[in-house]
């Protein structure tokens, strides 16, 4: 997966608002699919498993905080890039808890918007590229202990 070949899930009851910000991602090559509310957007994240959520905080029925939740349950490594109109340092501290990687303020600049997607996925990306690294790292390091330990008994036995 390239960064713009990744599927950008954006979760927004207010139509113009989500229409807006896929218009831009999708200018930026950005595989965009939209929800119109939390419920919706539980569909999409089972089905299509999105490779970024990017959710309005203040919606009716389930709002972003729940949607994060509940996707958390599903799918933990999806990041979350969580937006609102109404900010306070509390929802933010909240929303990280949560779990979501970023917390972003209406009204943003649209340019702002693409660099912490970006960021948001080239994080994934070197996370998920390197897990297997990291398995051999450790498989490395733990059989370089084990051959110290049996070349320690053996000298000591041969001593």
């Amino acid at each position: 997966m390239t960064m713009q070949q990744a599927r950008v899930l954006i979760v927004d009851d207010e139509p113009l608002v989500r229409q807006a910000l896929s218009a831009w991602l999708r200018r930026k090559h950005f595989h965009v699919v939209e929800a119109e509310g939390g419920r919706q957007a539980m569909e999409m994240i089972r089905k299509d498993e999105p490779d970024l959520v990017i959710s309005d905080m203040v919606m009716p029925g389930m709002d972003g905080l729940r949607l994060l939740k509940e996707a958390r349950a599903i799918n933990a490594a999806v990041p979350f890039l969580m937006v609102t109109g109404y900010p306070s340092p509390s929802d933010a501290s909240e929303a990280i808890k949560q779990g979501a990687q970023d917390y972003l303020a209406k009204p943003f600049k649209p340019e702002e918007l693409t660099r912490r997607v970006n960021r948001m996925l080239l994080n994934k990306f070197v996370a998920g590229s390197h897990a297997p690294a990291k398995g051999i790292i450790l498989g490395t390091s733990v059989s370089a202990i084990l051959w110290a330990l049996a070349i320690g008994a053996l000298y000591a036995f041969f001593s």
